[in-house]
């Protein structure tokens, strides 16, 4: 690999550092030519936004922009329509199998009695999740349609 040209140290040697700033000028008077000319192609400077040419300059909400628009529109909704009758259909398949989406369920009758016997002792809802592993929520969630 080839070193930078600051790299000064050899192998027993150590490198010196950076410099920070590089020179912009050679004198007072060739800085003013410098910045002047950089002023005066300041637009030159700047990246091109526009890369690619394209062959609608702008939208026009009336003429042919509005055609255009249209049919990506309808594009897009028969897309988005496919892909729901093909997630709809992948769902009752999974359900004709059995398989629901969702995780197992964490709550299971023996749970539920020993939560409702806890708190009705006084236990806390944070210490009776926490003994039983689960969350706060989960526990308000099924005392809540149990009650």
């Amino acid at each position: 690999m080839r070193r930078p040209r600051w790299w000064v140290g050899g192998p027993g040697r150590a490198p010196r550092t950076r410099p920070t700033r590089r020179r912009r000028s050679r004198s007072q008077a060739h800085r003013a030519r410098h910045t002047a000319a950089r002023r005066r192609n300041r637009l030159r400077d700047r990246p091109c936004v526009a890369v690619v040419p394209c062959p609608v300059p702008s939208y026009d909400p009336n003429g042919a922009g509005a055609i255009v628009f249209a049919v990506l529109a309808v594009s897009a909704e028969g897309e988005r329509e496919g892909l729901r009758e093909k997630t709809l259909e992948g769902l009752d398949a999974a359900a004709r199998k059995g398989n629901y989406g969702g995780g197992p369920f964490v709550m299971d009758d023996d749970k539920l009695a020993v939560t409702r016997a806890r708190y009705a002792q006084g236990e806390s809802v944070s210490a009776i999740s926490k003994a039983l592993g689960i969350t706060r929520a989960t526990l308000y969630r099924h005392m809540g349609e149990s009650a």
